[in-house]
């Protein structure tokens, strides 16, 4: 089995997001997604939804954007980090 990694995507740039879409499919490969994704859980779920298809398997790694959050109100530490957990199980990641 062949292994990917990518990090620091930051899919929050537009252009960034796009280079993502343009990603070929690899059915017999395996991917890491080593931090730095996006800053939100919202763009973490969008990436995984991108990326799950087109691997075999996929690993996530936090990375501060994920963790860190410069909102008053949004979730952070534990309670952040809980809830990426789960948008990655939700999607067998």
């Amino acid at each position: 089995m062949e292994l990917w990694a990518i990090s620091d995507i930051q899919v929050g740039f537009k252009e960034n997001w796009n280079a993502l879409q343009q990603l070929r499919p690899h059915p017999d490969a395996a991917l890491v997604l080593a931090g730095d994704v996006g800053e939100t859980t919202a763009q973490l779920a969008a990436t995984l939804d991108v990326v799950t298809p087109r691997f075999a398997r996929v690993v996530w790694c936090p990375g501060n954007h994920e963790l860190w959050q410069i909102k008053p109100d949004a979730k952070r530490g534990v309670a952040k980090y809980d809830e990426l957990v789960e948008t990655c199980r939700k999607r067998g990641v």
